[in-house]
């Protein structure tokens, strides 16, 4: 029987130190773009006949185009915490 290392899970990518410094740089400025560009980002909502009066009741379908994944991200982590 082979002896796992500790903090090691089958089918997990291991990432060498080099690419773990590079995620966290890219999750750390990527954090910051979004927080910084979020409030200053116009958003209007559509809704058709039938739909939720809020975006906090569920269930929900939301659609949006790949460029407007960074207002996006910014736009539901508000309408989240409220």
């Amino acid at each position: 029987m082979k002896r796992r290392r500790s903090g090691s899970c089958p089918g997990r990518p291991r990432f060498s130190l080099r690419q773990r410094i590079v995620l966290r740089i890219i999750i750390f400025f990527g954090y910051w773009f979004i927080r910084l560009i979020g409030p200053t980002l116009r958003v209007c909502v559509s809704r058709e006949d039938g739909a939720q009066d809020s975006i906090a009741q569920r269930p929900l379908v939301l659609n949006f185009w790949h460029a407007c994944i960074i207002p996006a991200t910014y736009f539901f982590a508000i309408a989240e915490s409220a």
